[in-house]
């Protein structure tokens, strides 16, 4: 007689060991950068790692992928395009999946990003002028604007300083308008970032005095009348006839 004994090891669906794993990561743009996902389950998981949104990214300066398969994700050199969640999913086809959400944040100095658009602004005495800056920054700065040495403060009387977050990773647009009162309020305005850990920038703008000839409303009105009533009247010549001698 045979004897078999048969040992059923059961299924374990896919945990993550947040112990193991990595937390929220922050790096300085250009280093390396690690992440790890440790799962336990049997069958052993497989790890998977997505951008959140389904965007593929870059491994390296020639591989872009969809998504990398493994316990550690490593990107050398990473840019600020790398910037935003990842996902580490975990799956050994006992369900369900199980996923670990991690931040990249991605540290990068100031930059104007449109640095080289004129900054030359005409206006109109009694007028409006308008200076647009746009920048990236992470972390993300507060701006400061100068005419010479003086700041302009934002929501005055006479200026007011506008700051919004654009469409791009660490985008803002700042707008300063300002009323044109008086010629001192001509001249060069500084567009400041505040310094963060990773440098500063700036961009200078200068307002120019815009002028538009032409004449008043009243005097077109006159020179049109009197354009009316000047007419030139002319007559047929006279031509005299005489009788030559002899003839």
């Amino acid at each position: 007689m045979h004897i078999f004994i048969i040992v059923f090891s059961p299924l374990v669906p896919p945990t993550i060991d947040d112990s193991r794993s990595s937390g929220d990561v922050t790096v300085d743009e250009g280093k390396d950068v690690s992440m790890t996902c440790e799962a336990r389950g049997d069958p052993s998981p497989v790890i998977r790692w997505v951008r959140e949104g389904g965007e593929r990214f870059n491994m390296n300066t020639s591989q872009t992928v969809d998504e990398y398969l493994g316990k550690t994700l490593f990107i050398p050199g990473v840019s600020r395009n790398h910037s935003g969640a990842f996902l580490c999913i975990a799956s050994n086809g006992v369900p369900p999946s199980v996923s670990k959400r991690i931040l990249l944040n991605v540290k990068f100095p100031p930059k104007i990003l449109d640095e080289h658009a004129s900054g030359r602004v005409g206006a109109a005495l009694l007028g409006v002028a308008t200076m647009t800056c746009r920048f990236q920054a992470q972390p993300l700065t507060a701006v400061r604007w100068f005419k010479g040495p003086r700041e302009v403060k934002g929501q005055s009387a006479s200026a007011a300083v506008e700051t919004s977050k654009g469409q791009g990773i660490g985008e803002m647009v700042s707008l300063l308008t300002i009323n044109v009162e008086a010629a001192i309020d001509y001249g060069r305005y500084r567009c400041c970032l505040v310094r963060n850990s990773l440098g500063s920038a700036e961009k200078y703008f200068d307002v120019y005095v815009f002028t538009r000839d032409v004449l008043p409303n009243t005097q077109e009105q006159k020179l049109s009348e009197v354009s009316k009533k000047c007419q030139v009247v002319t007559q047929p010549p006279f031509v005299p006839w005489r009788t030559l001698p002899g003839k």
